[in-house]
């Protein structure tokens, strides 16, 4: 990864924010009316566990298929600076099976990291948090998605501990 610096990151992304404020709201409108309508089955159907646990469960899978739609359509908007077709947010299906077991992986690196007094927990974070682009760009596998992003951080973990803690303070 290059070398960056924050106040830019946070330039050009507010200027894509702007610019592109209307496709952004839809796309989040979007995903709240896919969570809100599972939300509302779940509820519905909370006296019968059995069929609340599927719907459950269909909400996580199609939460992780939107998510990864969404970082294609980011990506192309930052790459290319266009906006793309909301049905994209659900064409990337596919690439499931390797989101879920790249996550699950983060997600155990990271909780050991934390109980390991804290610092290791956010340094793995930090090295390995690109995986699911690298997913969604690249179409790597599970372990080439950790490897790549293990990759790109190197040099820069500090750089991108300042930008997340900018992040956290912005939202």
């Amino acid at each position: 990864m290059e070398y960056f610096h924050t106040s830019e990151a946070l330039k050009v992304g507010w200027e894509k924010f702007k610019a592109h404020f209307l496709f952004l709201w839809m796309t989040l409108g979007a995903t709240i009316v896919v969570s809100v309508i599972f939300g509302i089955f779940e509820d519905m159907t909370k006296d019968i566990a059995m069929l609340s646990f599927v719907i459950g469960l269909a909400s996580t899978f199609f939460s992780m298929i939107m998510r990864l739609g969404l970082t294609r359509l980011y990506l192309d908007l930052v790459d290319k600076n266009e906006e793309g077709k909301l049905n994209v947010l659900f064409s990337y299906y596919g690439l499931f099976f390797r989101y879920l077991g790249a996550s699950i992986l983060f997600g155990l690196m990271v909780a050991g990291g934390l109980i390991l007094l804290i610092v290791p927990g956010i340094y793995l974070g930090l090295k390995y948090q690109f995986f699911s682009y690298l997913i969604v760009d690249k179409e790597l596998g599970v372990l080439d998605s950790l490897q790549e992003s293990s990759q790109i951080t190197q040099g820069v973990k500090w750089q991108l501990f300042g930008f997340s803690l900018a992040l956290i303070g912005i939202n």
